[in-house]
């Protein structure tokens, strides 16, 4: 990661050079062309009507969590890393995110349900563009922690070591793939709408298998977000 040879106050430094969320929300706007999901050569059909299951790391949260999270977004040769604490209520489907500079100075406070947000604050310092930063923050958030296809329509195919589930959803085809043991997703993507999450590092926290290390790639508007959970623990 690269750092100023010069300090600058944070306030400042933010008003001169608009965060890189603000310039991925811009870039949000752009859309590309998809191509239908083709699995890879190496894996197989399995008999219509098999069903395989495929878990959501998130999708079975009995009660509402807090995480505790450093995220990275890159965007080219830019690189802005914040602080988040998030509340995960599952059974709502619900996210109350804050967002918090390196130093602790708070950028956003807002949440997120399946199809929708509401925004509790947006800093100034994010400049003219942060509306369009809610709404890229929310898709983000709503497509890694709030997406739990059940893929009981799914077509099945078999690899070497792992297994794919592509179903058709309301948004475009959703794919999942599972490792053993456990046949927990690994990585899910969407094929139609260009983007793709993996899901590393699985551990227990608060006696819970949740990935440590989430990465999320947006195709379409040019970005890659890291997520490394630290922390899980009841409200």
């Amino acid at each position: 990661m690269k750092k100023c040879s010069v300090a600058v106050p944070v306030g400042k430094r933010l008003a001169e050079r608009p965060p890189l969320l603000i310039l991925l929300a811009l870039l949000s706007i752009l859309a590309g062309c998809a191509k239908p999901y083709t699995p890879p050569k190496e894996f197989s059909p399995l008999p219509s009507g098999a069903w395989v299951a495929c878990a959501h790391p998130f999708s079975d949260l009995e009660v509402p969590l807090h995480f505790r999270q450093t995220v990275i977004w890159e965007a080219g040769d830019r690189v802005q890393v914040m602080q988040g604490i998030m509340m995960l209520d599952g059974q709502r489907m619900q996210v109350r995110l804050l967002g918090l500079s390196e130093i602790g100075i708070k950028l956003f406070d807002m949440t997120v349900d399946g199809d929708q947000h509401e925004v509790h604050l947006l800093a100034p310092v994010l400049g003219p563009a942060r509306e369009l930063l809610a709404r890229q923050v929310a898709l983000s958030v709503r497509r890694i922690f709030l997406t739990y296809p059940d893929m009981e329509t799914a077509r099945a195919f078999a690899g070497p070591d792992s297994v794919i589930l592509a179903d058709t959803l309301g948004h475009g085809t959703l794919v999942l793939e599972c490792f053993p043991p456990g046949e927990t997703a690994r990585r899910a993507w969407s094929p139609d709408q260009r983007w793709e999450i993996d899901l590393d590092d699985y551990s227990l926290m608060n006696d819970l298998p949740l990935p440590g290390r989430i990465v999320y790639q947006d195709h379409r508007a040019g970005y890659l977000l890291t997520i490394i959970l630290h922390e899980v623990f009841e409200p």
